[in-house]
């Protein structure tokens, strides 16, 4: 998001890294992992710390000056469902003290924030915010019934730039890899029949199969990489197939031929929808169908620009207003 306060006139950014935490996580996810995976987690974990050093990062301060704004988001930051979230409240304010608070694109996924064992602590410092806002439906609404307060539907922190802005973020990958079908998706995520079609899809097309920063073992070559190498993933695929938000999202950015199995993944469905797109759910037809038919861009944009302008002016408006 330092782009986006950068274009609205905000002079000094940083962003807060739980790192300690996140460390914990990592050894935590590598405890469970097969030992022919650890190389490949280890690789991946080395290329998000590089691009975490390209970050400016402050440490969180016991409080704030009146004239710091604290921005609390995005993703699924309030989705109190999963415990590690539950385990940070500082996600949602607590024992965070003075500073302007504000909300930017919080999701909580299909999470209860009322009938949570979160739901008093939630309250309470929500109470304090000075501007909250949601990054889907169902996160306003259960901020509505929470406290009360009505928390506008915003973009996406990825979908504030352009793909032109992204492009300056983009690293190359180190090997060429010819012409490949990029799948952006977790172990576990696409079913047997979804993975068939997948597979048959991009070899048909004489392409290789490729995943991105994930090990699955389906596809003919698993890439270890950061943000920004991602990127890059994504920009050069001939097409996309993704059971995730940001996949989804990121397909979009760079104007992918891409494919998204939304399954019951409510923030992946309702961003379809909002952008005009549903016609890319693969759950809900066959994949060859939905990559036959080429992606109506010009309604794409005639959704996603408003959305663009009215999330700037909520972000400048509580920062700066």
């Amino acid at each position: 998001m330092q782009p986006a306060f950068i274009e609205i006139g905000f002079g000094s950014v940083g962003g807060l890294h739980p790192d300690k935490f996140v460390r914990k996580q990592i050894r935590r996810s590598l405890k469970r992992l097969q030992p022919a995976a650890i190389p490949f987690a280890v690789k991946g974990d080395a290329a998000y710390r590089k691009a975490s050093a390209q970050l400016k990062a402050v440490p969180l301060a016991d409080s704030y000056a009146p004239d710091d704004a604290i921005v609390f988001g995005s993703d699924e930051i309030w989705n109190v469902a999963r415990s590690v979230i539950r385990r940070l409240p500082a996600l949602w304010g607590e024992g965070v003290a003075g500073g302007k608070k504000i909300a930017y694109a919080p999701s909580a996924n299909g999470a209860s924030l009322v009938d949570s064992e979160a739901s008093a602590s939630l309250k309470e410092n929500l109470s304090s915010f000075a501007a909250i806002s949601a990054r889907d439906e169902w996160t306003a609404q259960q901020v509505a019934s929470l406290t009360g307060r009505n928390a506008p539907v915003v973009c996406d922190p990825t979908l504030l730039l352009t793909a032109e802005e992204w492009q300056s973020h983009i690293q190359p990958q180190t090997k060429q890899l010819g012409s490949y079908a990029l799948v952006y998706s977790y172990e576990g995520f696409m079913s047997p029949t979804t993975i068939a079609e997948t597979q048959n899809e991009a070899h048909a097309r004489g392409l290789q199969l490729v995943s991105g920063g994930q090990l699955l073992k389906w596809c003919d070559k698993s890439i270890p990489c950061g943000p920004f190498e991602l990127l890059q993933l994504f920009k050069n695929a001939d097409f996309v197939v993704t059971s995730t938000f940001h996949g989804t999202v990121l397909s979009t950015i760079f104007r992918k031929q891409f494919a998204s199995y939304a399954y019951q993944n409510s923030k992946v469905s309702c961003y379809l929808t909002s952008v005009g797109l549903e016609s890319r759910d693969a759950s809900k037809r066959p994949l060859r169908n939905v990559l036959a038919e080429t992606v109506p861009w010009s309604i794409f944009e005639q959704r996603l620009n408003p959305m663009r302008d009215e999330s700037l002016a909520y972000l400048k408006e509580a920062v700066l207003g």
